[in-house]
């Protein structure tokens, strides 16, 4: 049972990526690995989405929102809920909902930038510089790996791929 040339030569056959033959085959040992990358992805993605929600937060929480602050705490709070929600739940409509927030908050940036409207005037990002740039460099970053997770998710059970 425990003889080292048999566990030698099962060794052997192992180092090179496949699993021990079964009736149907070889079966590669890095399928499980294609949904590997959304669990790596997922903390770092749900962070930028919080850091996003966090920035669009209107700086005085106590007064009532003027209607062109109504667009950031919608951001806000649109962010902040899917990034909790992609911290516990690895779905592909979490995936989705997360990719569309980031690139709401791309999309808010850039028609203020060109209505010249700032989205972050009243928020608590407002009086800092790197505020805007940091909100749309991360909701950009996030969007991407929102897409990389949805591009390498796991195929459905009793299927190939």
């Amino acid at each position: 049972m425990n003889d080292p040339s048999a566990l030698a030569a099962a060794d052997h056959g192992d180092r090179d990526g496949l699993r021990a033959p079964s009736a149907a085959g070889p079966v590669p040992a890095a399928a499980p690995a294609r949904g590997a990358l959304r669990h790596v992805l997922r903390r770092p993605t749900a962070a930028v989405l919080l850091l996003c929600g966090v920035l669009h937060l209107p700086a005085h929480p106590a007064r009532p929102p003027a209607p062109e602050g109504l667009a950031p705490l919608a951001v806000s709070l649109l962010c902040l809920e899917l990034g909790a929600l992609l911290a516990v739940r690895d779905t592909p409509a979490v995936w989705r909902a997360a990719a569309v927030a980031a690139l709401c908050v791309v999309t808010l940036h850039v028609v203020g930038g060109v209505v010249l409207y700032d989205p972050l005037g009243a928020a608590l990002g407002g009086p800092y510089a790197w505020s805007g740039v940091t909100a749309v460099l991360g909701a950009g970053v996030g969007a991407v790996l929102a897409g990389l997770a949805l591009k390498n998710r796991r195929p459905p059970p009793g299927t190939e791929g």
